[in-house]
């Protein structure tokens, strides 16, 4: 029989414990950039209010799902009100905040940040392994992004090489805050996930960096038994 994985202690748990407002900012954050980037492309305003909370609260519930639990943006008017109220400020403020500037960048790669070291960290309070941790907090980490690129009729950025670093960073700051909740305060471990997804992000946007494809690991098809040219 497999060894179970190790889980966080009682006091470890405790440190790990989110204030609902945090994620409730995180939904602002995530509501304002998609009313910035619907803006551009003059969707109907009441469709880019419902985008906003979707894409606002689509990760974390995600999230909630696979942990069976009831969502927590189900359980609050404050999801769905903070929503429509940021995406309609987005709409406000969206010429001043061009979508390919890099204060939009910044923020993008901050709401990345917030959401994953969120989802891995409620994932941890409800004991899951590291590697589900992991997953929970990469899922919400680019599953609002996922969503608004749906929203906007694109393909979803994470599945091209130019996604700008965002699955990477994502992947990389989840692990390293699972990691290190082991090892020192649940705080800390969250601010250097976070800070490290933010990093990585903007590097990547900055030096063009190319995401690793799956031609990169894939074998080469073996060219045994073909037919041979005359």
């Amino acid at each position: 029989m497999l060894a179970a994985s190790p889980t966080l202690t009682d006091h470890l748990t405790t440190t790990l414990q989110v204030p609902g407002w945090l994620d409730v900012v995180a939904v602002a954050f995530a509501a304002f950039t998609t009313g910035v980037a619907l803006t551009e492309r003059r969707t109907a305003l009441v469709g880019t209010l419902f985008a906003g909370v979707v894409v606002g609260i689509g990760g974390g519930v995600i999230r909630d799902l696979l942990l069976g639990i009831r969502p927590a943006a189900t359980q609050s008017h404050w999801y769905v009100a903070t929503g429509a109220a940021f995406a309609l400020l987005g709409v406000m403020f969206a010429h001043f905040i061009p979508v390919d500037a890099w204060l939009a960048l910044l923020l993008d790669s901050c709401i990345i940040g917030l959401f994953a070291v969120l989802g891995a960290n409620k994932a941890m309070v409800y004991q899951s392994p590291w590697p589900v941790a992991i997953m929970l907090g990469v899922t919400s980490g680019i599953g609002g992004g996922v969503l608004l690129d749906v929203v906007r009729g694109r393909r979803p950025i994470i599945f091209g090489r130019d996604s700008q670093w965002a699955a990477p960073a994502a992947l990389i700051g989840t692990t390293l805050c699972v990691g290190l909740a082991y090892v020192v305060s649940g705080p800390v471990a969250a601010w250097v996930g976070g800070l490290t997804v933010v990093v990585l992000r903007m590097l990547g946007a900055k030096w063009r960096w190319v995401d690793p494809t799956i031609h990169t690991v894939s074998l080469p098809r073996s060219t045994a038994g073909s037919p041979q040219g005359a």
